[in-house]
Order: structure tokens, then C-alpha cells, then sequence
């Protein structure tokens, strides 16, 4: 998957929920979130952050692609780990 640096700015405003950037999303940024507590389930994410589960799904898929999160376990058991 390819981004062009623009679109790659955007997305990191929107991810980690930089305050100065246009896709700033008011209260914690899902990444942060998992980076706090990796035993959130994706849903408990998306209430918190005011965001639908599937845009969380989203941004968690392309964090993974960046090597930003890791997913270690089984959906049920398993819990996040944030770099």
C-alpha cells in the first residue's frame, strides 16, 4: 500500500490525534489509547474515541502496516502492544 506524503500527513493527525493537524480528533487518539492499555477491545476503543468500529479497524490495520501496533494473542485473549 502506497500514500502520498500528503495523505500520510493526514492520516498521522487523525492517528495520533495531533491537536494542530485537520483531522484532529477530540479526546485520545486510538493509538494512544492502546498504547495505555493494550487489553481495550477494539470496541471500547471506538466508544471512547467517538468513532465508528469499523474506522477504528481501519486505522488499527493501517498502524499495523506501519510496525506502529502488534497484535499478540487470540481475538478473545490475546492484547495490543503499541511501539
Amino acid at each position: 500500500m502506497t500514500f502520498h506524503k500528503t495523505s500520510l500527513t493526514a492520516r498521522r493527525h487523525h492517528f495520533f490525534g495531533d491537536a494542530d493537524g485537520p483531522f484532529f480528533v477530540p479526546g485520545e487518539s486510538p493509538y494512544q489509547m492502546l498504547k495505555d492499555d493494550g487489553h481495550l477491545s477494539l470496541q471500547n476503543v471506538a466508544d471512547q474515541c467517538g468513532l465508528s468500529l469499523g474506522g477504528v479497524k481501519k486505522i488499527c490495520s493501517v498502524l499495523r502496516q506501519y510496525g506502529l501496533i502488534e497484535r499478540i494473542g487470540s481475538k478473545k485473549d490475546g492484547y495490543w502492544i503499541a511501539k
